[in-house]
């Protein structure tokens, strides 16, 4: 009896013990794939954090980028506005300096001379010519009647007096100085002397270009008052912004049968130009 009391208690030690590993190498091995399990996960979500962390690296490089894109797209945005606000202060400085050039270029006809008829004079060896001479006003139509003359020779001078405004007021079209002046004072030919000419707008009197009570601006009337003044006096002449004042004497051959139109630029002085009889 005591033997197999010993055997039995040595297969219930065993069983014990193979229950014991069993359990222990249970748990052991619960543990190990639990831990396995966890590290996986945990691996896992550090990969995940590491894609996510690389993700907002990489939006943030293209937000970066589209930050700087915009900054460059507002850059250029602003340099095109400067480039068409540019554009258009060229585009204004052009049309307002072709529209000064065209100003400067002006001519307007102020007088009107015609060649009515030419008779030989063999004692003298030159011709008697008879000329027509008219002033017109801003829209061509004559000023008063023609007046006709008598004169020896066959070139003809047309003394004036000139008054020459500075350029800026003529670009400006400015009032009372967008365009020179002229007084006619005498007709004279080559065969005269000039103080032998014909008188045109007498010295001291109104031109007939400005008959009308209105015609003739404060301005006007006192620079042909003090022309002479003012011609000789450069201070003076830059007070009322005058760039010059002088007398003019423009010639030109006569020819029978001849209208010519005598133009005044506005920038400028007198020109003798002929055109044909039937243009008026």
């Amino acid at each position: 009896m005591g033997r197999i009391h010993e055997s039995l208690s040595l297969v219930h030690q065993i069983l014990r013990t193979t229950l014991l590993v069993v359990v222990l190498g249970a748990v052991g091995g619960a543990g190990y794939f639990g831990y396995r399990a966890y590290r996986q996960r945990q691996t896992t979500l550090e990969d995940a954090q590491k894609k996510v962390a690389q993700l907002e690296k990489a939006l943030g490089e293209r937000d970066r980028k589209l930050e700087e894109k915009q900054r460059q797209i507002e850059s250029l945005e602003r340099d095109v506005a400067a480039l068409k606000t540019t554009v258009a202060e060229q585009k204004a400085k052009i049309e307002k300096l072709d529209l000064a050039l065209r100003l400067l270029k002006v001519r307007r006809r102020v007088a009107q001379l015609r060649v009515l008829d030419q008779i030989p004079d063999p004692e003298k060896g030159t011709v008697v010519s008879r000329v027509e001479f008219v002033e017109l006003d801003d829209q061509g139509r004559p000023i008063g009647e023609p007046r006709r003359f008598s004169v020896t020779g066959d070139t003809i001078y047309i003394d004036s007096w000139v008054v020459k405004f500075e350029d800026r007021y003529i670009e400006t079209a400015a009032i009372d100085r967008s365009t020179s002046l002229v007084l006619f004072r005498r007709i004279f030919t080559d065969k005269q002397k000039p103080e032998e000419g014909f008188s045109l707008d007498p010295v001291g009197r109104r031109p007939a270009a400005y008959g009308g009570a209105r015609s003739m601006s404060e301005l006007q009337k006192k620079i042909w008052a003090d022309f002479w003044t003012i011609a000789t006096d450069e201070r003076k002449a830059q007070e009322l912004g005058i760039r010059a004042a002088h007398g003019e004497a423009p010639s030109v051959p006569l020819k029978k049968g001849m209208v010519y139109r005598i133009e005044l630029r506005a920038s400028d002085g007198l020109s003798i130009r002929p055109e044909p009889h039937d243009s008026e």
